[in-house]
């Protein structure tokens, strides 16, 4: 059987007083450290440990009984007595740890007599110390017996380790299922309790804030059960800079962090943004059936105005290009209100750190080319055959298609730029009418004044315009000397 390691080269140290964050994508080992350094791994045969763990000096072997004592571990889950009020549970959490531990008290020194100063706390202290001397006699109660509210439960969870002689409490994602407030207060008062009563205390988050991050002293970052960094938390910034990693200005640093965390985080991104979009796309058929039947429809009217027209008649075949081209360009404007309704919901997952604004826009992007192909080849089919052009048709529709994107990327540019929709339509409108004009056809180059030629040259309809020309003269039987 294969072995897995979990923690690679893990090392470092937990100080008396401090409050460590420890951060990681899922699966980087935050849960198998905490497990470990508490005493909690199973004892199980295939679980190995190499190394040593030591607490104020003293090997773990030596404290393998009493470590629990020590070292109080909070899970994600809270497990409580349903019928017991909150202080009730939190009385017998005190008479529970609350016996002579002279056992345990000469085998750590913490520098103060943290186990005198358990001893005299009682339930009433911890209660009001952790905000919940309002629900003090309301019962825990679950799903079928209603109770406190989820996070007073995290509180009760967390306050029933506090007592005894532990002088480390480890808290693993204790912010699964709680707003960043809720998490916020409940980090705030375990700090007190490390200043005060001179703790060490250890905490892992899935999703940590900006506010919630300063709230920590040290952190330690974990990536695929490796320490890729471990000190103060005001020198991760200047640590991660000298190795050319620069924290963007619209990004927060624990984000910031566990991006640096994860290799791929970027492709995981794009991938989710362009399921997301797909599946969009792909509960809209109908749409897709109407703007199909719309192509083609366009494509007999373009066609019947040019149908068969004389191949060597330049002008004619300049028309039919540049009246397909405007339909191509103009038809994509309909991405303007699609992509205004979907701003406000960018916005709030962007600000959720959901993902990057680039893979966002990228994979909006890709998703939209099936459909685009889709349409430009039944658009281009019927004006391709009936116009009678020369037999490079697969170059005719990978113009149109390049052409098609290259305006929804444009009109999905103005719909970011544009306040509002009425705003972003006006835009487009003056747009289309200078791309149409300056695109070399109802105007020539040489009669473009000088000061507006540089629309000549960046317009993607001109581009067009003599892409597809070339694509029709470039046939050897056009190689007519006059």
């Amino acid at each position: 059987m294969e072995n897995k390691e979990i923690l690679k080269g893990v090392n470092g140290v937990f100080k008396p007083g401090t409050v460590t964050l420890v951060l990681g994508r899922p699966n980087s080992g935050k849960s198998s450290l905490m497990k470990l350094l508490s005493g909690r791994l199973p004892d199980d045969k295939n679980i190995s440990v190499e190394g040593e763990v030591t607490y104020n000096g003293v090997p773990s072997g030596k404290l393998r009984k009493v470590l629990p004592q020590f070292v109080s571990y909070v899970t994600q889950s809270d497990k409580h007595y349903a019928i017991l009020t909150v202080k009730e549970t939190l009385e017998f959490a005190h008479t529970c740890y609350g016996g002579n531990h002279s056992e345990s008290r000469g085998v750590l020194q913490q520098g103060v007599d943290v186990t005198e100063t358990i001893q005299k706390q009682h339930p009433d202290v911890v209660i009001n110390h952790l905000g919940l001397k309002d629900c003090q006699n309301a019962i825990i109660g679950d799903t079928r017996m209603p109770g406190v509210s989820l996070d007073e439960c995290k509180r009760v969870t967390t306050s029933e380790m506090t007592f005894g002689n532990n002088c480390v409490l480890m808290l693993n994602e204790i912010d699964t299922g709680l707003d960043s407030s809720e998490t916020f207060d409940i980090i705030t008062a375990q700090r007190s309790y490390a200043k005060k009563f001179h703790k060490t205390v250890v905490i892992s988050l899935v999703h940590p804030s900006a506010k919630m991050f300063a709230l920590f002293d040290d952190v330690m970052i974990l990536n695929e059960g490796r320490v890729i960094f471990h000190g103060p938390c005001e020198k991760k910034l200047t640590y991660f800079e000298s190795l050319g990693f620069k924290c963007p200005l619209r990004l927060d640093v624990a984000n910031f962090l566990l991006d640096l965390g994860t290799e791929e985080q970027y492709r995981y991104e794009v991938k989710g943004d362009l399921d997301e979009s797909s599946t969009m796309l792909r509960r809209e058929v109908s749409a897709l059936m109407m703007r199909l039947v719309m192509s083609v429809f366009m494509g007999l009217i373009i066609s019947s105005m040019y149908y068969q027209l004389d191949p060597t008649d330049s002008q004619l075949i300049l028309g039919v290009i540049f009246d397909a081209l405007i339909y191509v360009s103009v038809g994509q404007s309909v991405q303007i209100p699609i992509a205004m309704a979907a701003r406000e919901i960018f916005y709030k997952q962007r600000g959720a750190n959901f993902f990057h604004t680039t893979s966002y826009v990228l994979s909006n992007y890709v998703s939209r080319i099936p459909s685009i192909i889709l349409e430009m080849v039944a658009f281009g089919s019927v004006v391709y055959w009936m116009c009678g052009f020369e037999d490079t048709f697969f170059i005719f529709v990978a113009m149109l298609c390049l052409m098609s994107t290259a305006f929804v990327s444009f009109f999905f540019f103005l719909a970011s730029v544009s306040p509002n929709l009425k705003v972003a339509k006006l835009i487009s409108h003056v747009c289309i009418v200078f791309l149409t004009t300056y695109a070399g056809f109802a105007i020539t180059k040489d009669q473009i004044p000088d000061y507006l030629v540089w629309i000549y040259w960046i317009n993607p309809v001109g581009w067009g315009v003599r892409a597809l020309a070339v694509n029709q003269y470039s046939d050897s039987q056009f190689d007519i000397c006059a």
